[in-house]
């Protein structure tokens, strides 16, 4: 499935997450494209040719990264001492461009090479985890549109990045704007267009479950978008929709999960009698001010994705799906409606296009 790539943002486009907003072209949105399987470490040959080095390079960059790289080579045994040399790798790959200067990539290759250490990809620390997967986020933004190392390696390395997406509704965690730009990543150089190359069914699966057991009211919305984003480019670039993952997103744009809230009031606070038997305790009264009928994050996530979607790409399995489960469209979002009869759906404007490009 030929992709197409996506236009890098500039030198000095700023991104919108916070962890990321100092460095200079943070998206690399261009997407990865189909790779063949080596066997092994991806050689230079195989990745996208870096620009030659122009005349004032940064040297000191260069340095930097060759120098972190080649410590982690010999990555301390101690978690702190590994976290702090983690977040080093990582602050200097966030310098690095997308398609780099030929010595800025040699010199990233150390680190490369060492992120990918048995002993890097088992560590048992959460927090470490956490600074492999931003570091890897960040060599396939570097290496867009060709993915940094083998299939073998790669459905390892997704796996890690996956997991860090099941805590992304604990924003007040300090580790949470990196969650995000590891997410906005992913969104931003189409990661899960490998990850269906890939077959890693299962996986996408469970990336589907985590954003929708995570999204929040209160999430920043570079969140939102990269998580609608996310899953759009897995439903328009599969050749053929997981049934799981359709009947998924279709129970989730169901209307029993909008929620109905009610305002309760005493009788006592409302200087009304409240009946009583003699001996017994008091039966409680209670009068329903009002009701109001709201939409869950999880709903309005559904709607978002449904609606963002190429026209006519989820209607077959929908119906489908609708047709073995033997429920009418009235029990689901008025998206779902027009999807299933055909009829225009508007879409919303998202911060992160599906293209990768910023609006």
């Amino acid at each position: 499935r030929p992709l197409k790539p996506c236009p890098s943002r500039g030198r000095d486009a700023v991104s919108s997450c916070p962890h990321r907003a100092a460095r200079g072209n943070p998206s690399g949105c261009r997407s990865p494209g189909r790779r063949p399987d080596p066997g092994g470490p991806r050689p230079d040959s195989a990745l996208p040719a870096p620009q030659m080095a122009a005349d004032g390079a940064d040297s000191d960059l260069e340095e930097q990264l060759k120098d972190v790289g080649a410590r982690l080579q010999e990555a301390p045994d101690d978690s702190d001492g590994l976290l702090k040399l983690l977040y080093d790798v990582e602050k200097y790959l966030l310098r690095v461009e997308q398609s780099p200067a030929a010595s800025t990539f040699a010199a990233v290759r150390p680190a490369m090479d060492a992120l990918i250490k048995n002993e890097l990809l088992t560590h048992p620390n959460a927090e470490v985890k956490l600074a492999i997967a931003s570091c890897i986020s960040e060599v396939t933004r570097i290496t867009a549109p060709e993915a940094p190392y083998d299939d073998n390696i790669m459905r390892d390395l997704f796996s890690i990045i996956v997991g860090t997406f099941q805590n992304l509704d604990d924003i007040e965690s300090p580790s949470f704007a990196r969650r995000i730009s590891i997410l906005e990543t992913v969104a931003k150089v189409r990661s899960c267009v490998v990850m269906l190359d890939l077959e890693l069914d299962d996986l996408i699966l469970q990336m589907f479950n985590h954003f929708f057991t995570t999204v929040t009211s209160n999430q920043p919305e570079i969140v939102i978008s990269s998580m609608v984003t996310t899953m759009k480019l897995v439903i328009d670039e599969s050749e053929e929709i997981q049934t799981a993952l359709a009947s998924y997103l279709l129970q989730k744009a169901r209307n029993e999960e909008r929620v109905y809230h009610f305002n309760f009031l005493h009788a006592d606070n409302m200087d009304l009698p409240c009946p009583s038997k003699e001996g017994g305790s008091h039966i409680l009264i209670f009068f329903v001010l009002c009701s109001q009928e709201t939409s869950p994050a999880s709903f309005e996530l559904a709607e978002k994705v449904i609606s963002s979607c190429e026209d006519g790409k989820l209607k077959p399995i929908f119906l489908q799906l609708l047709q073995v489960q033997g429920t009418p469209l009235d029990e689901y979002s008025k998206i779902v409606t027009l999807v299933c009869e055909g009829d225009k759906v508007v879409r919303e404007d998202n911060n992160v296009d599906p293209s990768g490009k910023d609006t």
